[in-house]
C-alpha cells in the first residue's frame, strides 16, 4: 500500500464485523446503539482487500 492512502488503526480492545452487505452497514449502528456513544467507531463501506479479498 502506497503512502497516499490511509490504513485503519490496528485494534487493541474492540469488536470487528466484517464481511457484511453494505447496505447493512448503518442498521447496526442503529441496532448496537452506537450513535449515542462517545468512543470511537471506525466504519468502512465496500473498502478494498488486497490480501484475503
Amino acid at each position: 500500500m502506497t503512502q497516499d492512502k490511509l490504513q485503519v488503526e490496528a485494534i487493541k480492545c474492540g469488536t470487528v464485523i466484517d464481511h457484511i452487505p453494505a447496505q447493512i452497514g448503518f442498521k447496526l449502528l442503529s441496532l448496537f446503539r452506537l450513535t449515542e456513544t462517545d468512543q470511537r467507531i471506525t466504519i468502512g463501506l465496500n473498502l478494498p482487500s488486497g490480501e484475503l479479498g
